[in-house]
């Protein structure tokens, strides 16, 4: 069994940038009224605080992200409470941001897994995976944001997968 996976910069980037563009066009889903320039704008602001938390966590670990993870906590807090009555689609679209940045790492990650082995010069087809994972459900900004940054500075996603020798 292989028991270190690596994240490589591609993939953490990538999520990054899915996740940046998730809603871009004011289609966040389960929003109460349609999003305006402003509201996106505060999204965005709010979102570049968690990236910068995320890209610390992703380089130097969660002890050096720490800092920028609570500052992300607090925009993100300030965000909903500047938006009034749209704070709910504030924490709807951050939240939104987040399950698809975790979607799409996890996902990286999957598609990390070799289909085909050679050992000894017999090639072996992948035939299964399976995969556990550590839930936290919560709909508490604050508790996404610091499990999010603590994933990516050293999430623990694992993932098991049987090769069978390929039929000639």
């Amino acid at each position: 069994m292989i028991a270190v996976g690596v994240l490589d910069r591609q993939g953490f980037d990538a999520a990054l940038a899915h996740a940046r563009r998730f809603g871009d066009g004011g289609d966040f889903p389960g929003l109460a009224a349609p999003a305006d320039g402003s509201f996106l704008g505060r999204v965005a602001e709010a979102w570049e605080s968690v990236e910068r938390a995320l890209r610390e966590a992703f380089v130097h670990g969660r002890d050096r992200a720490q800092e920028l993870s609570e500052a992300a906590v607090r925009a993100a807090q300030r965000c909903m409470d500047e938006a009034g009555r749209r704070a709910r689609d504030v924490h709807q679209a951050l939240l939104g941001k987040i399950q698809d940045y975790l979607t799409r790492l996890v996902d990286t990650v999957l598609g990390r897994l070799r289909p085909t082995l050679l050992v000894g010069g017999v090639a072996m087809s992948l035939e299964s995976v399976d995969m556990s994972q550590r839930l936290a459900l919560s709909g508490s900004l604050k508790a996404a944001i610091t499990e999010v940054v603590s994933l990516t500075a050293a999430g623990e996603l694992t993932v098991s997968a049987s090769y069978r020798v390929t039929p000639v």
